[in-house]
């Protein structure tokens, strides 16, 4: 439970400061939206180090949400800021996305060795 609601808090801030600051012209809601995604887009480089994957691989194959859902809001969200102008924001976001697939593929290799 905690989990679905942390993804709903962070994913729902995001979206809706993507809203209003994209869309209704708020300028204050579009840096913490543009600083979300590059902060999120960035952060997820330590992914691509093996130990990190190994130290949480059971939590990144936990999910919260259907996967379906998750790449909606993700395709909504790359879809908004590269409709808006933010290509290279759109392409880190996009590299992030990857990093993350590749790093749930990584850790459910590990889970299967351990087994």
């Amino acid at each position: 439970m905690n989990r679905l609601l942390r993804y709903l808090i962070i994913n729902g801030l995001i979206v809706i400061t993507i809203y209003y600051g994209m869309y209704k012209g708020n300028g204050g809601a579009l840096n913490i939206a543009v600083f979300s995604l590059w902060f999120i887009s960035i952060s997820s480089l330590l992914l691509l180090n093996n130990t990190v994957v190994e130290q949480i691989g059971d939590k990144i194959l936990q999910t919260t949400v259907p996967p379906i859902f998750d790449r909606i809001v993700d395709l909504g969200i790359v879809l908004s800021i590269i409709y808006k102008g933010y290509f290279w924001l759109g392409g880190f976001y996009i590299f992030h996305l990857i990093l993350v697939k590749s790093a749930r593929e990584r850790a459910e290799k590990l889970m299967k060795k351990e087994n």
